[in-house]
């Protein structure tokens, strides 16, 4: 878990196959991410792969905005309720924070605005594959995370009086 300007982050793997913008992300693995400096982190995704992100921020809540370099494509959301993050919109279209065909690395920019602070904190994320990982940070066993079994769905209503 990386803690970051006020929030909690679960960096998360599944595969490109399962992504949509809509509904609950499940992670199929834990990505490997490590901090490069005080403001940037690497994460290793392979191509296969989508990256999500679970936040938790503490108090009351934070503003989100997480961005490409460059700004084409972005999202803002408020953490709570909006506390998973796994796509980014350019021009009404939704995609996986992802990277893309035939490239090896992709630049993010997250900024966090919690109710207390006059001015965000930023990150630079930055998705390495395998073999840029290895030449940027160093060495890297990563192998493609596995769709976990489906979970059961279950409702939480009960009759009056608790009976079944």
């Amino acid at each position: 878990m990386l803690s970051w300007g006020g929030l909690d982050i679960s960096i998360q793997r599944f595969g490109l196959s399962a992504w949509a913008s809509v509904g609950v992300l499940r992670s199929w693995a834990g990505a490997p991410w490590k901090l490069l400096r005080e403001s940037a982190v690497a994460v290793a995704c392979l191509p296969s792969e989508c990256i999500w992100f679970g936040l938790t921020a503490g108090g009351d809540g934070a503003r989100v905005r997480f961005e490409s370099r460059g700004g084409r494509w972005v999202r803002d959301l408020n953490v709570p309720p909006d506390w998973q993050l796994g796509w980014i919109q350019s021009a009404g279209r939704e995609r996986p924070i992802a990277l893309q065909p035939n490239c090896r690395s992709a630049a993010f920019v997250l900024s966090v605005r919690c109710p207390k602070t006059a001015k965000p904190k930023t990150l630079a994320i930055t998705l390495l594959a395998p073999k840029a990982w290895r030449q940027r940070v160093g060495p890297l066993r990563l192998k493609p995370a596995e769709e976990p079994e489906p979970v059961l769905r279950y409702s939480r209503i009960m009759p009056p009086g608790g009976e079944a």
